[in-house]
């Protein structure tokens, strides 16, 4: 984890100063609960994030629905004659490793499918959600969740 990073993270952030204490503040006591709560501020959903997640044809079934999958399969099998990148996404879809949904081109991808006119609005989000997750701003700044003990060690080295 990056101490720096987090350090000047918590400095920036206006919800967190009534609970800050650094080394050349005045001892205080409630040390702890105040780590804590800038931990809860730091690991608090807020918005969402794209993260690499690989799926393949069995995947997108089981985790849409298997008669929704198969239609978005099946319209997507269809286009790939006209459509030299969706042509090699559903040679990955067949292969065990899958594509990576979560890469912006492939996010691309399903967007423009819904332009064409191949997939709906509806069927394109709902692939493109098995990438989203739930984001915090610990995950934005140290790419994980913090506890009040990397709030301790970034503010004061303990």
């Amino acid at each position: 984890m990056n101490y720096t990073d987090l350090k000047a993270a918590i400095l920036a952030n206006a919800e967190c100063q009534p609970y800050v204490i650094t080394n050349d503040m005045p001892k205080d006591y409630d040390y702890a609960a105040k780590d804590a709560a800038i931990a809860a501020i730091f690991n608090a959903e807020a918005g969402t994030r794209l993260v690499e997640r690989f799926e393949n044809a069995i995947g997108i079934m089981s985790a849409v629905g298997a008669v929704t999958g198969a239609e978005i399969l099946e319209k997507l099998d269809q286009a790939k004659a006209q459509i030299p990148a969706l042509k090699w996404a559903m040679l990955a879809m067949v292969s065990d490793t899958g594509i990576n949904l979560g890469d912006h081109e492939t996010q691309q991808m399903l967007d423009a499918m819904v332009t064409a006119s191949v997939l709906t609005q509806a069927e394109a989000d709902a692939v493109k959600a098995l990438a989203i997750q739930p984001s915090s701003l610990a995950y934005e700044t140290v790419s994980q969740p913090i506890t009040a003990a990397d709030v301790s060690i970034a503010l004061r080295n303990y």
